[in-house]
C-alpha cells in the first residue's frame, strides 16, 4: 500500500510540473 501510494504521489508531482497545475 505504502508503495502504491509513494508512486502515485510522485506520479502527480510530475503531472503537476508538467502542467504547472496544483491537482488534488
Amino acid at each position: 500500500m505504502s508503495i502504491y501510494l509513494g508512486v502515485n504521489i510522485d506520479h502527480i508531482a510530475t503531472i503537476r510540473q508538467a502542467r504547472g497545475t496544483i491537482i488534488k
